[in-house]
């Protein structure tokens, strides 16, 4: 019960952060007539996506990954290092694809808001 109740409050925890940071960007790119759906949308596809990371992590953990043992350059992996590593190469790959895409629209915004008024 207990660890079960920890990793409920560590996934309010992190999902609470993802909310904090997409929020702001989601409403600067999002043209103010769509908003609401645009915010309808984004919550429950945020809660699936690590629902279904959490699922695809103990499913690769448990299978794919169970017998894992390597070793290079003298530093060992095994299963929940592999895949901590792979959560950390997504992570900075989506916030360096974010940065890319994002800096367009919102330096574009900027301009527009600039000349508007």
């Amino acid at each position: 019960m207990i660890p079960g109740m920890i990793c409920g409050f560590l996934f309010g925890v992190f999902s609470s952060c993802i909310f904090v940071s997409v929020r702001p960007l989601t409403v600067l790119v999002t043209p103010r007539k769509l908003i609401g759906r645009v915010m309808a949308f984004e919550i429950p596809m945020i809660t699936v996506a690590s629902l279904t990371g959490g699922l695809l992590a103990s499913t690769l953990a448990s299978t794919l990954l169970a017998n894992l043992d390597v070793t290079v350059s003298g530093m060992h992996f095994g299963r929940l290092d592999t895949i901590f590593l792979l959560i950390g190469i997504m992570s900075i790959s989506a916030g360096i694809f974010a940065r890319l895409t994002l800096f367009r629209a919102v330096k574009k915004y900027r301009a527009e808001q600039a000349n508007a008024g």
